[in-house]
């Protein structure tokens, strides 16, 4: 084989690994609940951390970094807006008086209470995701923001982006490291 035989079978073997990289990601719905109906989310503290850990450096061209506050707390490292959040439903619990309170009805609580702008939910408890789609307002930007968590679950999870387009990118990413097709 002479060099660019050899360099034409490189770049064939680049760009087919491209295409099903690209192929996978297409691959995942665009639309609620963006395919997170298709994974087992993590249920336990070690495997929310593996999940975290397995999330890319950047999303949507924004790096991400670990950062403080309630939950495990993943945000963007510049001044773009985007964020990967897991509250536990102790947290949950406490944040909201009620002793017997699940990620459902947390949930419900939140749609009914009008301080979300909601574009779309499924809060059937009897489905095996339960999760809330909207947009709301924080420090005078619109954020795209979505929650999901098992019915019976005792993770609430959450992504919020300056765009719809970040916040599915980012839910994606999520996905990816479930699949262990992360970082």
């Amino acid at each position: 084989m002479n060099g660019r035989t050899v360099l034409g079978l490189i770049l064939a073997l680049l760009v087919g690994a491209c295409a099903a990289t690209q192929t996978e990601v297409a691959s995942l719905p665009t639309d609620p609940p963006w395919g997170l109906d298709s994974v087992d989310l993590p249920d336990d503290a070690d495997a929310i951390a593996e999940v975290f850990a397995a999330m890319p450096a950047e999303v949507d061209g924004v790096p991400l970094e670990m950062a403080d506050g309630d939950g495990v707390n993943l945000q963007g490292a510049d001044e773009r807006h985007l964020q990967l959040r897991v509250l536990g439903l102790a947290d949950l619990r406490e944040f909201a008086g009620t002793p017997d309170l699940t990620v459902t009805n947390f949930l419900s609580v939140l749609v009914d209470s009008g301080e979300l702008e909601t574009a779309e939910s499924e809060l059937d408890a009897s489905k095996p995701l339960v999760w809330v789609a909207s947009t709301g307002i924080g420090n005078g930007e619109l954020f795209h923001d979505a929650a999901w968590a098992a019915p019976d679950g005792e993770w609430l999870f959450s992504a919020s982006a300056e765009s719809p387009e970040a916040r599915i990118e980012l839910i994606h990413a999520f996905i990816n490291a479930i699949q262990g097709k992360g970082s």
